[in-house]
């Protein structure tokens, strides 16, 4: 099972949320979302792509609020972890033992990234585009299977 979850500061734009929920919908994998809503929105539940709540049921499930992450990561059924990269996470999911993939937004997160995928080869980072930072829903599948 996938967990993906991102700070409470860290809000994705609506296209971008979608492309995330679509990439991990693409791995064909169960998955567990713990997201705030994206920017402007008072739901997740209102910015989902049109007919994906249909296609969820029964492999993943949207929440909106905030969970008991170190808890999580510890289930024996989690195996990948999409984490913003922030140091309090990665240190969450060090101890845990899931697989890594490394979404990072801002500052900091950037540099811990690079360190979990290149020195510590403990993470795959989500390719972005170059000059505009953005990602796909390929993108993240391609992370996930990587």
């Amino acid at each position: 099972m996938i967990f993906c979850a991102f700070e409470r500061e860290c809000f994705l734009k609506k296209d971008q949320f979608q492309e995330l929920v679509l990439g991990l919908e693409l791995t064909g994998l169960p998955f567990l979302v713990a997201l705030k809503p994206p920017m402007g929105a008072k739901t997740i539940e209102s910015t989902l792509p049109e007919g994906f709540q249909e296609r969820l049921k029964g492999s993943g499930i949207l929440h909106g609020g905030w969970v008991l992450q170190q808890l999580i990561l510890r289930h024996r059924s989690i195996g990948y972890f999409v984490t913003h990269c922030g140091s309090g996470s990665l240190e969450e999911a060090m101890v845990s033992g899931c697989q890594l993939v490394l979404l990072p937004h801002v500052g900091d997160q950037k540099i811990n990234a690079r360190l979990m995928a290149g020195d510590l080869k403990i993470g795959v980072e989500v390719e972005k585009g170059d000059e505009d930072g953005v990602f796909t829903k390929y993108d993240v599948c391609k992370a996930v299977s990587r």
